[in-house]
Order: structure tokens, then C-alpha cells, then sequence
């Protein structure tokens, strides 16, 4: 791991200064001088390691933990898909009426209730319960993706949108990338030794789940447990999300421009 990691940064570095002395970088450096670019990008990487956490796990504890059928699961995946087009209309408005600023501030609010509500998942809350956590989820994303997308494209001129736009994406799938390896590290480590590391199968598959016996309800609680902390994890990302959208400059959105 460290050779990888170290590789990984000289990588980085060489990166880094070939872009400063090239004559027509394919990221400009100055970019991320901008206040406003800056933020987004931090933004949106944890808007990507936040999405990875309520949909890829969720289904697990749903079917697994609850012991709902697919099907069920679906639909409360499914949710967070609808709420975020929502999330995104609702933050073209309040940024034209108001400001980036606050239109992030209030998809901050969406995430944090949103994961608090996945954090407190519990399989007497049923199936509505984790619905719900997702789909505040879903519009806080669609209010801060949304916005910080357009704020990029604001503040450069007509030569540079699709770098700006293109970094912001770069952001959120580098997020869901990280975000991913992480939390199926906490997984891993959370349920090392149980069931010879397939304890999230035994609980999925209904002929192994029915051979568990006495050892099923030790299986869901751990297995709870560990999707549980793979949401604290993403509530770190989250508040990660909130700081970076309170850092944004007062009063600038798209009919206001940054002076």
C-alpha cells in the first residue's frame, strides 16, 4: 500500500509541474485560484463520496438487514434518482434569487439530515425510513452539484467553461471513486473474521441466510454495524460539503456576478 500511495503522489507531482509549465495545460492551475471553482471542486468530491454511500450500501441493509425483498430495495434506491432532479430545479431557483452561497447552505441542511437519518437506520424503521434518508440525500446533492456546475461556468470566460465544467465533474467521480475504496474498507475491516469475510453474501442469498441458524441475528448486527459506519464516514464527507459551501463569497450568483 505505501509503494502504491507513494507511486501515487510522484504521479501527482510530475502532473502537477507539467501543467505549470506547459504552454496549453489541459488543466489550468490558475482555475483553482478562483474561490468559487475551488470550493465546488472540494464540494463535489464530497457530493460524490456522499452518493457512493447512499446507494451502493443501501440496498444491502434493505435487503439484507430488513430482509425486504429486491424489489423493495429498489424503489427506496430509486428514490434519491427522483429527489435529485428536484434538488437541481429547486437550486436554479434560490442561486437566480438569491446567491451559490445559499443555495449550497440549504442542500448542506438536505445532506445532513438526510445521512443523519441513514446513521440512525434501524430494520424496525422500515423500508419509508431509509427512503426517506436517501431521497433528502438526493436533493441536497441535485442543490449542490447543480449549483456549484454553473457557478464554474460563471466565473470563466466563454474559452474555458468546459474545463471549468469538465474539473467539477472530474471532482464528483474522482469522490465516488475514493469514496467507494473507503467505505468498502470500513466494511471489510468492521466484519473481518466473520464468516470468512462473506457475511454480506450469507445475508443477501436466501439459502445461505437460512443455514445461518442461531448465528443469523450475531451476522445482521454486525453486518448493521458496519453499514452504519460506512454513514459515519459519509457524514465526515458530508460536513466536508458544508464547509466548503459556507467558504463561498457573499452575495455572488448568476445575475450577480463576483467583482
Amino acid at each position: 500500500f505505501g509503494v502504491l500511495l507513494g507511486f501515487s503522489l510522484a504521479i501527482l507531482a510530475a502532473f502537477v509541474i507539467r501543467e505549470h509549465y506547459a504552454a496549453e495545460p489541459i488543466l489550468p492551475l490558475s482555475l483553482l485560484r478562483n474561490r468559487i471553482i475551488a470550493c465546488g471542486n472540494i464540494a463535489c468530491f464530497g457530493v460524490g463520496c456522499v452518493v457512493m454511500a447512499s446507494t451502493t450500501f443501501l440496498p444491502a441493509y434493505v435487503q439484507g438487514v430488513m430482509g425486504r425483498s429486491p424489489l423493495v430495495a429498489g424503489y427506496v434506491l430509486a428514490v434519491s434518482s427522483v429527489t435529485w432532479i428536484a434538488g437541481s430545479a429547486s437550486g436554479g431557483r434560490i442561486m437566480l434569487r438569491t446567491s451559490y452561497r445559499t443555495a449550497t447552505a440549504v442542500g448542506g441542511l438536505f445532506l445532513l439530515s438526510g445521512i443523519a437519518m441513514l446513521i440512525a437506520l434501524d430494520p424496525q424503521h422500515g423500508p419509508l425510513w431509509a427512503a426517506t434518508g436517501t431521497g433528502l440525500v438526493g436533493i441536497g446533492m441535485g442543490l449542490t452539484q447543480n449549483t456549484y456546475t454553473v457557478g464554474a461556468q460563471s466565473v470563466v470566460d466563454w474559452s474555458r467553461r468546459g474545463t471549468a465544467t469538465s474539473l467539477i465533474a472530474f471532482s464528483r467521480m474522482l469522490g465516488q471513486t475514493i469514496g467507494t475504496a473507503i467505505y468498502g474498507g470500513v466494511v471489510n475491516f468492521s466484519l473481518a473474521g466473520l464468516l470468512g469475510g462473506d457475511a454480506v453474501e450469507h445475508i443477501m442469498e436466501p439459502a445461505l441466510r437460512d443455514k445461518l441458524g442461531a448465528q443469523a441475528g450475531e451476522v445482521l448486527l454486525a453486518v448493521s454495524d458496519a453499514i452504519r459506519n460506512v454513514y459515519w464516514v459519509a457524514g465526515f464527507f458530508v460536513v466536508l460539503v458544508v464547509i466548503a459551501g459556507l467558504s463561498l463569497p457573499k452575495g455572488v450568483s448568476p445575475t450577480r456576478p463576483a467583482k
